[in-house]
């Protein structure tokens, strides 16, 4: 999530330093893709826009911060079947 004032290439950079620990170099960007989808527990409806880009990882610098969060490589079709949202 963007946090402040930061660019959406500087948060990309921060998220996947926090997430996977992966300096990344940004090559260019894609697009992007709004969806709205709602929340049940909290009765809302939120929208969610997703950004993207292709990436390199340049190196890896640490152990992730976020121990929550592991990279699987998967292939597309599984991924198809996995992703919640139609956006991702």
């Amino acid at each position: 999530m963007i946090e402040n004032n930061e660019t959406k290439e500087a948060c990309l950079h921060r998220e996947l330093l926090e997430e996977l620990g992966w300096e990344i170099e940004v090559h260019h960007y894609i697009g992007n893709a709004e969806r709205y989808f709602y929340a049940e527990k909290e009765n809302v409806y939120y929208l969610n826009d997703g950004h993207f880009y292709i990436c390199s990882k340049v190196r890896e610098h640490h152990v992730p911060i976020e121990d929550d969060h592991i990279l699987h490589w998967i292939s597309s079709s599984e991924a198809q079947q996995l992703l919640v949202h139609d956006h991702q």
